[in-house]
């Protein structure tokens, strides 16, 4: 366990540029603070009689008075819209990170010759691969989910003092309903885990890909699987094509999952038993062409 451990501090030390999201954070804050203190104006039709007037008011003053007639119901739904934007910019940035550092971790180990001092150390190749591979997978998007709550509860607290300087009851408009944010985390956790299980081997063939490219595992982790459906496409047939295609991108396909039904047909289908079997070869390939790597 505490070899683990040490594994994973690892890959954080060497990695804390890319692993945590302070750029995102610091992005996300200026926009904040251009809607909050900016405040903006927004031209708003007043209709007087039978005439039409136009008049500017600050954006914040517009949106205040828009809550204050809202339900609590019309209210959850406009902060869920918000905190799932808030973490639709995480998750591009987490997709980037994942992807190029499992493309990497094992290359640039031969690339700056540390692999011969990691491979002196009482670490097995299994350890050093499967680390690497949770690292990725499940502790960075740990950390990136926890930007994600930090940087939420800074838009509710700021939006919290913009509602001061308006007639808003701030409890009813912005705490009440942000209790909405809960089953957003909810639902991310369970669309990230059953993601991440139908893509298993696409990041098992990065991993595996890093294992062993010499140069350029970009052109090799992409080229080899255009290679493939290319050659099969000119067979007009479409089989491994339409395979690659449903686990990199599982959204476009059949990824309909509305209750535990769907998820246990899912997890005890041929393809699911597939999905383990390709990604364990792949992960088995990879630790076999660490365990025969030197520096480059």
């Amino acid at each position: 366990m505490q070899s683990i451990l040490i594994l994973i501090r690892r890959e954080f030390w060497e990695n804390r540029n890319t692993f945590f999201p302070y750029v995102i954070v610091g992005l996300v804050v200026l926009v904040m603070l251009a809607i909050f203190v900016g405040g903006g104006e927004t031209s708003v039709t007043v209709n007087s009689g039978t005439v039409a007037l136009e008049r500017n008011v600050g954006f914040l003053g517009f949106g205040a008075d828009l809550f204050r007639d809202m339900s609590v119901d019309e209210r959850r739904n406009k902060l869920g819209l918000a905190y799932v934007f808030i973490s639709a910019a995480f998750v591009l940035m987490l997709s980037f990170v994942v992807f190029f550092y499992l493309l990497d971790c094992l290359y640039r180990d031969r690339k700056d010759r540390s692999i011969l001092f990691w491979k002196s150390l009482p670490v097995s190749d299994w350890l050093t691969v499967g680390s690497k591979l949770f690292t990725g997978l499940v502790c960075v998007p740990v950390v990136y989910f926890l930007f994600i709550v930090v940087t939420q509860f800074i838009f509710l607290l700021g939006a919290s003092l913009a509602a001061f300087s308006y007639d808003v009851s701030v409890w009813s408009s912005l705490w009440q309903p942000s209790t909405v944010v809960f089953g957003i985390w909810a639902d991310m956790w369970f669309y990230y885990a059953v993601l991440i299980l139908w893509q298993l081997p696409l990041y098992s063939w990065i991993i595996f890909v890093s294992s062993f490219a010499k140069s350029v595992p970009f052109v090799w982790v992409v080229g080899i699987p255009l290679a493939v459906v290319g050659i099969e496409a000119s067979f007009g047939v479409y089989t491994i094509a339409n395979w690659i295609g449903h686990h990199v991108v599982p959204q476009i396909g059949d990824m309909n999952l509305t209750g535990v039904g769907d998820i246990v047909d899912r997890i005890v289908s041929l393809d699911f038993l597939i999905t383990l079997v390709v990604s364990g070869i792949l992960v088995s390939g990879a630790v076999w062409f660490r365990s025969k790597a030197d520096e480059m």
